[in-house]
C-alpha cells in the first residue's frame, strides 16, 4: 500500500509538476520540488483526506521552491491523459513517449504559483497552508479538489485492485518485500472460502475472471476488503443475476461451430457447478480441443443454461 501511495503522490503531483517547470525552462525547480514543495502538498493531502503517506512532510518550512498550481496551468489536461492510464503509474515523465513530443510552452507562459490558489494572501509554511485548504472559501477549495480528485482516481477500485493484484502476484527474488504473499494468501482464502460460501478451491481460481485471461476486479475488491484494505464489498451473487439479465435481453447467439463431444462435456462440468479453470484443465486433460475451442464451449454451454 505504501509503493502505491509513492506511485499515486510521483503521478498526480511530482512528476506533472516536473514536466511543467521543464516546459517552462525552470530546469532547477524539479530540484525546489523535493526539499521544499513536496511538504506543502504532503500537509495538505493529510488534513484534506486525512492520508499519510511514507513520506513525513516538514510542517514548519519557510521554503515554497517547487509550489506551484500546476494543473490550472493551461492544457495541462494534455499531461493528466498521459498520467492517468495504468501503463505510466508511477512511471517519470520523460520516460512516457507522448511527452517527449510536446513542444516548448506547451502549458502557457504564466509560472503558476500557490498565490493562485489564495490571491495575494500568502501562506508561511506547509501548516498554514494545510491548514487554509480546511477554513478558506469554497472558491479556494474548488480549485484544491481538482489535485485531490487526481490524487484519488488511483485509489478507485478499478485501478487500485487492478494494480495491487498485479503487483502482489509478482513474487520473485526480485521483489523481496512480496516474498510469501501466496503462502499468506492460501490461508487467508481458507478462511474466506469457508465463510462467505465460495465454490473455487484455490486463491488463483477465485480471482481470475471466466476466460482465465484477467483478474476480476471485483472479487479482488472482496478478498482486499476481508483484509480490510478497501473500504466496501461488492455483492458477486447480485452482479451474476444481473449479467445474466442482460444476457437475456441482449446477447445474440452467434452459432457454436467448435466439437460436439467437447460441447457435450462442458455443459456436463457447468451443470455440476465447476469453475472456468476446473473445465479448461479437464478439457485440456481429455485433449478435447484447444484453449480458445473450450472458452467458446464455455460461452455456448453458459448461453444455453442461461436461456433456458
Amino acid at each position: 500500500i505504501d509503493l502505491h501511495k509513492l506511485m499515486a503522490f510521483d503521478s498526480a503531483f511530482r512528476e506533472p509538476t516536473t514536466a511543467y517547470y521543464i516546459d517552462q525552462n525552470r530546469v532547477g525547480y524539479p530540484k525546489y520540488f523535493t526539499n521544499h514543495g513536496l511538504n506543502w502538498w504532503l500537509a495538505s493531502i493529510m488534513s484534506t483526506l486525512g492520508m499519510q503517506l511514507p513520506l513525513l512532510p516538514l510542517l514548519n518550512d519557510t521554503g515554497s521552491g517547487g509550489t506551484c498550481a500546476f494543473w490550472h496551468a493551461p492544457n495541462t489536461n494534455k499531461l493528466w491523459a498521459e498520467f492517468k492510464k495504468p501503463e505510466n503509474f508511477g512511471r517519470k515523465f520523460h520516460a512516457i513517449p507522448a511527452l517527449k513530443r510536446l513542444p516548448r510552452n506547451s502549458f502557457g507562459r504564466k509560472i503558476m504559483s500557490q498565490n493562485d490558489f489564495f490571491g495575494r494572501k500568502f501562506q508561511p509554511s506547509p501548516l498554514n497552508f494545510a491548514t487554509a485548504m480546511l477554513s478558506e472559501s469554497n472558491h479556494v477549495k474548488k480549485k484544491f479538489a481538482l489535485y485531490l480528485e487526481r490524487l484519488c482516481h488511483f485509489f478507485t477500485k478499478e485501478f487500485f485492485c487492478a494494480k495491487a493484484i498485479a503487483v502482489l502476484m509478482q513474487e520473485n527474488a526480485d521483489n523481496p518485500q512480496l516474498l510469501g504473499f501466496r503462502g499468506c494468501m492460501r490461508v487467508i482464502f481458507a478462511e474466506y472460502r469457508t465463510k462467505e460460501g465460495v465454490k473455487e478451491e484455490t486463491f488463483q481460481e477465485y480471482v481470475y475472471d471466466e476466460e482465465n485471461s484477467r483478474y476480476d476486479i471485483d472479487r479482488v475488491n472482496n478478498i482486499l476488503w476481508y483484509v480490510g484494505i478497501t473500504k466496501d464489498k461488492v455483492d458477486i451473487k447480485e452482479r451474476k443475476q444481473a449479467r445474466r439479465q442482460s444476457t437475456k435481453q441482449s446477447v445474440k447467439r452467434s452459432g457454436y461451430k467448435g466439437s460436439k463431444e467437447l460441447l457435450t462435456e462442458v455443459e456436463k462440468l457447468v451443470s455440476e457447478g465447476k469453475s472456468q479453470i476446473q473445465i479448461f484443465h479437464a478439457c485440456r486433460g481429455k485433449k478435447l480441443g484447444t484453449g480458445v475451442e473450450i472458452f467458446a464451449a464455455v460461452r455456448e454451454a453458459n448461453f444455453r443454461k442461461t436461456k433456458t
